[in-house]
């Protein structure tokens, strides 16, 4: 689009006068207006054009900022996890199989399905995040290769707090990529240690059938749940 040509802004708004507003509206490919006499109509149509565009320049870069700051998209890699109180006290304590059940019960899960995970968790790297295993396994549930963590691959760092932070929130993300379907059959069992058995076959699935399951730690955190 081609720029209006510069504004004689030192003439008014006036009905009888060559105004700047008219000829912003002239050189943006209104009718043609012969200097000299307007009549009234055209001259506010004139002003009405000049107000808009200058609100418009004024407005459109806050817009844009806007837009791009507050609305922006999140980098799924760097998202973090909230972690309710009840969970930061479970790590903190070091009971890391039981912070994993509250943390699935705080988002959605039944506690026997919970404490399942919690079972799985427990056989698979003893609640460790940190722990590593066979064929650059590791983490909480052993993800292998450990890259395939997802939304955030970058699981073992030497920080056991962050990294417990984030392999909760990979935990949930591997939970849900294996299907809603799955997922509700899974929170549909009332048995911690049959929900152990479910999580194993259906989630985890062992080279060594239910190899990973530990059935007292289910049900020893289903009890702390309250269940």
């Amino acid at each position: 689009m081609a720029w209006p040509r510069a504004l004689p802004l030192e003439y008014p708004c006036h009905e009888n006068r060559y105004s700047a507003a008219v000829a912003f509206s002239t050189a943006y490919g209104g009718k043609s207006v012969r200097r000299g006499r307007l009549s009234p109509m055209n001259a506010r149509r004139g002003c009405t054009a000049l107000v808009l565009y200058l609100i418009a320049a004024v407005v459109t870069p806050f817009a844009l900022i806007f837009f791009l700051v507050v609305l922006g998209g999140t980098d799924s890699s760097t998202t973090s996890t909230s972690l309710s109180a009840a969970v930061q006290k479970d790590i903190g304590s070091d009971q890391n199989e039981l912070a994993v059940a509250q943390f699935l019960v705080d988002n959605g899960y039944s506690k026997a399905a919970a404490a399942g995970v919690a079972g799985c968790v427990a056989g698979e790297s003893g609640g460790n995040p940190e722990a590593v295993g066979n064929g650059d396994a590791g983490g909480l549930i052993q993800w292998t290769p450990m890259s395939k963590a997802a939304p955030n691959p970058n699981i073992i760092t030497g920080d056991a707090a962050k990294d417990m932070k984030t392999q909760l929130a990979d935990l949930l993300y591997y939970n849900s990529a294996q299907g809603q379907s799955l997922v509700n059959q899974f929170n549909a069992i009332s048995d911690p240690v049959i929900a152990a058995d479910f999580y194993s076959e259906n989630f985890e699935r062992p080279r060594i059938a239910l190899s990973d399951v530990r059935p007292s730690v289910a049900q020893q955190v289903f009890s702390e749940l309250g269940g």
